[in-house]
């Protein structure tokens, strides 16, 4: 026989309603700080996500709520945009987008699609 298991089914169902309370009631909701509160770390959100799908939807859920409010709050410029930002790139995927644009003058451009004519009867 093997030791208990800590966290049961019923218990990680109890969390995930927990933790939708949490996103709607935080001020600025954070699974680090609701792990904290709950008396584990927020590694083991991951682990209860894969075994319930109500965790998972309530995990998914405070991250939408989270980029909300972080969103809503650099616009109402409660929130330090330069401090949202940098959290947004770490905690929601944000990137800066960069966009070149090329021209060529028409030689170059011949010279090119030359290049691709040729490239392709080399095929």
């Amino acid at each position: 026989m093997g030791r208990p298991k800590k966290y049961t089914p019923e218990f990680i169902e109890k969390e995930a309603a927990a933790l939708l309370v949490y996103a709607d009631e935080a001020n600025l909701p954070f699974k680090q700080d609701f792990a904290r509160q709950r008396g584990y770390y927020s590694q083991l959100m991951s682990q209860f996500a894969k075994e319930s799908e109500a965790f998972y939807e309530a995990l998914k859920k405070l991250e939408d709520v989270q980029v909300v409010k972080l969103v809503k709050g650099m616009l109402a410029k409660k929130i330090d945009v330069t401090a949202a930002i940098f959290t947004l790139k770490n905690v929601a995927g944000w990137r800066d987008k960069r966009s070149t644009e090329h021209e060529f003058d028409d030689g170059t451009k011949r010279l090119l699609q030359a290049a691709l004519i040729k490239k392709d009867k080399v095929k």
